[in-house]
């Protein structure tokens, strides 16, 4: 399982996405394909919103108050996550 296959799992799609989108703001282009593999696999849009990701954990029986609320830490740490594990290294100046 690799970094983005945990993120995925451990924080959703959305936050995935959000993460990808910083890749390619980047112009990480490798890395945003590995992503877009990841969520193909699990079936997860790659053009999933907030809302979507709300929509989905309603229909698995929870609110989604607490992920909603707590993304931004989510995020920050998926991003933690990726330098931790060397992704960042051809950004320059990645301040996550």
């Amino acid at each position: 399982m690799n970094i983005f296959e945990k993120i995925l799992l451990n924080y959703g799609g959305y936050i995935l996405i959000c993460v990808r989108n910083v890749f390619q703001v980047n112009e990480a282009y490798e890395h945003c394909a590995e992503i877009n593999k990841v969520l193909q696999k699990h079936g997860v849009s790659t053009t999933m919103s907030m809302e979507d990701w709300q929509t989905e954990m309603w229909r698995k029986g929870t609110s989604g108050v607490p992920a909603i609320k707590n993304s931004p830490y989510y995020f920050l740490e998926a991003l933690r996550r990726c330098k931790e594990d060397g992704l960042f290294d051809e950004i320059k100046n990645a301040n996550y």
